[in-house]
């Protein structure tokens, strides 16, 4: 037998007259489609504010009206809602919300479990067991699924994306990269973050570290073969391979060379490396000149600067303007001032 059909006055559009397209207030069926009633309603709510807060109106004077009493989640007790939060999603009364019982009830697995096995947050009446192996049903059942990023628009696969989050991790990874870039209260806060978690309990940080790092190859500096950091010294450049055999080769000069030419752990030969401090000292005389100052006399050249600027530019015994030198006591090694080349060598002749 043909279902009658009915043309909807508004759109025009013939559909079969039963329940599924049009509403049936009373006795006989409506002359609009539900689509075209739903439409005039959603236009009517976004556009006539008092429309709207008249609807609001009603629909809370109803809950009002039928919804008198709550049942809370934890004592499991019939409570009137004036003992409740008026927050939507909560279902613990103040009483245990102030003083929480030692022992809880799981939704799931319907077991007494003390009150430290459930996560933070009221809403939360399930145990971290249940709702961890919640979690790992729902992420292996979207496996071979593939979901569209919302951030990227492509479309990967389900173990792309951590948790329930529609943005993929390269996305949720660059946007934390750019966010810490502009923002340096961000970037602060969550280093601020790490460093609290890591004094609180360092050892899960340090096991996440020499996981990562013990699966990570990379190549030796000699012999340029990939090998993973457990075959490195002390995860130098240098692999063991290369460490204990009796010849090396030198990275500067390119040669195979003795090992007992070469120092613990170097990758250039003796020879290489005094080249290259020479030829260092030759180029920077003034790093060399502060490093000979720190060293001998603890001093800086900015110290060293305000003395000579404090005698005047003169020594500090004959008065004579001259190229200055530092006076310290042999036995205290105590800074005593500028004086010039003559009587610095005068003092050591006269036993200071």
């Amino acid at each position: 037998m043909e279902q009658p059909e009915r043309e909807c006055r508004t759109c025009g559009v013939s559909k079969p007259l039963n329940s599924a397209n049009f509403y049936k207030p009373g006795k006989y069926f409506s002359k609009e489609c539900k689509e075209c009633v739903n439409q005039r309603r959603r236009e009517r709510w976004a556009n006539d504010e008092e429309h709207r807060e008249k609807l609001i109106s009603q629909m809370r004077d109803n809950y009002a009206a039928t919804h008198t009493e709550r049942v809370c989640a934890w004592c499991e007790a019939t409570k009137p809602k004036e003992e409740f939060p008026n927050q939507a999603g909560i279902q613990v009364c103040y009483a245990c919300r102030e003083n929480p019982p030692a022992e809880r009830k799981c939704n799931i697995c319907e077991e007494l479990k003390p009150s430290s096995e459930f996560e933070k947050g009221h809403d939360r009446n399930q145990c971290r067991e249940c709702r961890k192996e919640l979690r790992r049903q729902r992420i292996a059942g979207r496996a071979d699924t593939e979901w569209e990023c919302g951030g990227c628009n492509q479309v990967k696969p389900a173990s792309d994306f951590q948790g329930d989050a529609r943005v993929c991790k390269s996305c949720v990874n660059r946007n934390r990269r750019e966010r810490r870039a502009s923002d340096p209260a961000y970037a602060e806060k969550q280093r601020e973050r790490k460093r609290q978690a890591y004094a609180d309990n360092p050892e899960p940080v340090r096991q996440s570290s020499l996981k990562r790092w013990s699966e990570t190859s990379r190549p030796c500096a000699v012999c340029g073969q990939p090998k993973l950091p457990k075959d490195f010294v002390m995860y130098r450049q240098l692999c063991q391979e290369c460490f204990n055999s009796p010849y090396r080769k030198c990275l500067s000069c390119g040669e195979q060379k003795p090992a007992e030419r070469f120092s613990e752990q170097a990758l250039q030969c003796v020879d290489c490396q005094n080249s290259a401090a020479y030829k260092w000292r030759h180029e920077n005389p003034e790093k060399v000149q502060e490093s000979r100052l720190k060293n001998r006399f603890g001093l800086s050249k900015a110290e060293k600067e305000a003395m000579e600027l404090a005698q005047g530019g003169l020594c500090a015994i004959c008065r004579q303007a001259d190229e200055l030198v530092i006076d310290h006591s042999h036995e205290s090694s105590v800074v005593r001032g500028l004086l010039c080349q003559d009587c610095n060598v005068g003092l050591g002749y006269f036993g200071e």
